[in-house]
């Protein structure tokens, strides 16, 4: 184990002029499992650093006093500078499942877009002339031994925004643009880390678990849309931003991409809290398969269902008012829809919560089946006109093929053998 530095050791000693001699600069960064007495992820003399996009996971900081990320001294910050041109700056990562404070907040840091969740401890303020902030930020479910560690140290020294907090340990930062509290279930599944229960089994944790999704590098905690918030507005993370009102305020605005490279809007207002801002699809997909008669088709629309979740089939009945579906059989989960193209219906379609489809052709045909599946997920149903994202398919199959193969067999008989023997005799000829 490192005494100072488990990953990265940053010296930056000041000049006269407040700057610093070196500078650490990580983006799109996995970093985890680095462990060190102070600083297991990053440890300076002063804050001089620019962080963004990046996951840190399962590193382990032992003294109680320091942090992952640790600085021990405040950056020299000039008197006429403003919270928004702050030099240090750690933004649109996740911290999840790390032990020890994530990172303890000097002078001339700016902290913004952060989903810290599921770690020992979360952040410790320590600087000393509110010049630095957390803004725009997720930080809940850190703690130890039970005892909640969200925020620690001298809050009263740093600036507070628009962050999603417990009210005990992080106050309601500041009067004209507060934090939001929230006590619910926090994780929708076994463990911070690991696969996300779907609405049914757990209709009232705020996030997923941390997952890497398929092909990616990074992974991240999605937000969840309850079935609770019948309004984007009822959503604790969604659209939580605010625009200028008094021009003596200085509001720290959302980071103009999430964590995932993910533009935001230009409109605060639509500023997401946390590292995710959440995604609804607006383009029709399109999957398939190809088929021999007598397969099964199996299909995923996980995938294309952006950062939202299928509508629970007992949710169906109330948002279109019928009890049952337009082809008159029980709801499936998504309120499914399924409609014809430029086909007849030639087979059975089965999904299920998790976005996983059944295709079951009807017989042995000859050719395509192609039709659009209409989806309720738990940020579609808001709108009132197109509750749903649709998805195009097309089922191609073909008969199985009886056909003999026409090559020639070599016997492994005597009249084989005998030939064989005649042709090396020719050969044997021909070279004489």
């Amino acid at each position: 184990m490192q005494g100072k530095g488990g990953a990265i050791y940053n010296v930056a000693t000041l000049l006269e002029d407040g700057t610093s001699r070196s500078l650490v600069e990580i983006r799109a960064t996995l970093v985890e499992q680095n462990q060190a007495v102070q600083g297991a992820i990053l440890y300076g003399e002063a804050p001089s650093f620019r962080i963004y996009n990046s996951v840190f996971k399962e590193n382990k900081t032992t003294d109680a006093s320091s942090a992952n990320i640790y600085s021990v001294n405040n950056a020299a910050v000039k008197e006429d500078i403003t919270l928004s041109s702050l030099a240090s700056r750690l933004v649109s990562s996740t911290f999840v499942k790390n032990t020890g404070y994530v990172v303890n907040v000097r002078d001339g840091m700016a902290l913004n877009n952060l989903t810290v969740v599921g770690n020992s401890k979360g952040i410790y303020f320590n600087p000393s002339t509110n010049l630095a902030y957390l803004a725009n930020s997720i930080v809940l479910g850190n703690s130890e031994n039970t005892i909640s560690k969200n925020c620690a140290g001298d809050l009263s020294k740093a600036v507070l925004q628009n962050n999603l907090v417990t009210q005990t340990d992080c106050g309601s930062g500041a009067s004209y643009y507060p934090n939001e509290f929230w006590s619910g279930a926090l994780i929708a599944g076994s463990d911070v880390v690991g696969e996300c229960k779907t609405m049914s089994a757990d209709a009232d944790s705020l996030l997923c678990p941390y997952i890497v999704p398929n092909q990616k590098f990074l992974g991240y905690i999605r937000p969840r849309i309850l079935m609770s918030q019948t309004h984007w507005l009822d959503s604790p993370i969604v659209n939580k931003g605010k625009v200028v009102v008094n021009t003596t305020d200085s509001l720290i605005g959302c980071e103009n991409s999430d964590q995932r490279g993910v533009n935001r809007n230009t409109n605060n207002t639509f500023c997401d809290r946390g590292a995710i801002e959440i995604e609804v699809p607006t383009t029709i997909s399109l999957i398939g398969e190809d088929l021999i008669a007598g397969q099964v088709a199996k299909l995923s629309v996980a995938d294309l269902l952006g950062d939202s979740d299928l509508l629970s089939k007992t949710e169906c009945a109330s948002l279109f008012k019928s009890a049952k579906a337009p082809n008159g059989e029980e709801w499936q989960p998504g309120c499914m829809r399924v409609q014809q193209t430029q086909t007849v219906s030639k087979g059975k379609v089965v999904i299920d919560e998790l976005g996983n489809i059944t295709y079951t052709p009807n017989g042995a045909w000859h050719g395509a089946d192609i039709f659009r599946l209409q989806l309720v997920t738990t940020t579609t149903r808001f709108d009132e006109h197109v509750p749903f994202i649709e998805v195009n398919v097309q089922i191609v199959q073909e008969p199985q093929n009886h056909m003999e193969s026409d090559k020639i067999k070599t016997s492994g008989g005597s009249t084989g053998i005998l030939s064989l023997l005649g042709l090396f005799a020719l050969i044997l000829m021909r070279r004489k």
